[in-house]
């Protein structure tokens, strides 16, 4: 089988040598010359997000220990995902079973000619009747070409289907990778036992925006980080907040102790946002709390609302 055609930008290798140039744009370096690459980071790839939300399924987890009872379409398709481990074992799972999963030919999307080798891969289709071939001569006008192959077209029995499609596709056509990845963090770190206001913070401090100017970022392309890790770097970004924050107190504190103040004279949110920010890190006011927690709440929601998706076969709800 030829190259296949993704709907959604399909995973690059985690081991990728491509770059960003300076529009944000994803290039390959050859002879020195910068070449566009399609394709995303493997962590920010739909495909792996779906991979990942499947292995959140206990009634999957199941099913794979048993061979696939209960869930036979699924397994047969997907096969047994906990045994790859980590962006690399994506990669290989990607490279036995996922891109066929996810993948259209390219001769179904008549974006370019078709090459000698994609012709002889179609020859069983081309038998059959799927494909029917025209030659056109490269010495006509393409007005001519035009009115021969409208003829040609008029003369065709054809047959709508969705052969074309994906075996297994995004469900919606708008779909937020970074949102299904914080939903899908939330709700891991509520399985940790975590309490809403600190899923909040933790989520918050792996956004891209925060990450940018705190705290920890072992990411070695821009957010090219599996789940796990970004579990362990919303950890120690939140330590590390908390340590700021907790120095932050003690200025604010001692200043007020020499003006002889309480906190009661003053507004401590608005000095502790400002002092905060002097830490280059973004103090998050009591006002906001209630909200964050709303918003935990429903970013798990999402989570669970994709992983019982996922077990049917779709993905990309509620974004």
């Amino acid at each position: 089988m030829g190259p296949l055609f993704f709907p959604k930008p399909q995973p690059l290798s985690p081991n990728t040598k491509v770059q960003l140039d300076a529009k944000g744009r994803r290039v390959l370096i050859r002879k020195g010359k910068p070449v566009l690459v399609k394709g995303t980071w493997t962590a920010d790839s739909l495909y792996y997000l779906w991979f990942e939300y499947l292995k959140r399924s206990n009634k999957y987890k199941i099913a794979c220990a048993s061979k696939g009872k209960g869930m036979r379409k699924i397994f047969d398709d997907f096969g047994d995902i906990f045994q790859y481990q980590g962006l690399d074992g994506f990669w290989q799972w990607w490279n036995e079973r996922g891109q066929y999963l996810f993948g259209i030919s390219p001769v179904s999307q008549l974006n370019d000619f078709c090459s000698l080798e994609e012709l002889a891969e179609l020859e069983t289709e081309i038998a059959v009747g799927n494909y029917q071939l025209v030659a056109l001569p490269t010495n006509l006008t393409k007005s001519a070409l035009k009115n021969r192959v409208g003829k040609l077209i008029s003369q065709m029995n054809v047959d709508p289907s969705r052969n074309d499609l994906a075996k297994y596709q995004i469900k919606h056509v708008k779909v937020d990778a970074d949102s299904l990845k914080n939903c899908l963090l939330a709700y891991d770190l509520k399985q940790q036992g975590l309490d809403a206001l600190e899923i909040a913070f933790r989520v918050k401090s792996v956004t891209p925006k925060e990450a940018e100017d705190l705290l920890i970022d072992g990411r070695k392309n821009p957010r090219e980080v599996d789940l796990e890790g970004l579990v362990e770097m919303s950890e120690q970004n939140h330590a590390e907040y908390n340590k700021r924050l907790k120095r932050a107190e003690e200025i604010v504190s001692k200043r007020l102790e020499r003006l002889g103040k309480t906190w009661d004279d003053v507004d401590y949110d608005a000095l502790l946002d400002k002092e905060m920010g002097l830490l280059k890190t973004n103090y998050v006011r009591t006002a906001r709390k209630a909200s964050l927690r709303t918003n935990t709440y429903k970013l798990i929601k999402k989570a669970e609302a994709n992983i019982a998706a996922v077990e049917r076969g779709e993905f990309g709800f509620g974004h």
